[in-house]
């Protein structure tokens, strides 16, 4: 009964040390030299590609969504959509969820008049 005592406590320990040290294996960056926990909100920025400026915004979490912005003025140009990329290939989602950390810049498209 002894022996069973100990290894449950054994067993225990252990589980409580990998459960502490999965999360920090899952969150160490080996480029900054430490753990990096993600932050509790994301910033998305807004590249208008020439046109009038379009404030950054903050997303808190949980799991809010981009408030779409007044659309950019470019003289000589029709606003067409803001995209995930600077060549165009993804249109933002603007009712997706933004995942925790994941900040982006998102880009403007313009059609010429």
């Amino acid at each position: 009964m002894r022996k069973l005592k100990k290894t449950t406590i054994i067993i225990a320990v252990i589980t409580i040390l990998v459960m502490g040290i999965i999360p920090l294996i899952a969150c160490y960056d080996e480029e900054e030299g430490g753990i990096r926990i993600p932050p509790p909100w994301a910033w998305i920025e807004f590249n208008s590609n020439g046109g009038s400026q379009v404030p950054t915004q903050r997303i808190d979490y949980p799991e809010q969504r981009v408030i779409r912005p007044v659309d950019p003025q470019k003289h000589g140009y029709i606003f067409v959509d803001w995209y995930t990329d600077s060549t165009f290939s993804e249109l933002f989602d603007f009712d997706t969820p933004i995942g925790i950390g994941n900040s982006t810049t998102l880009f403007a498209r313009w059609k010429k008049i």
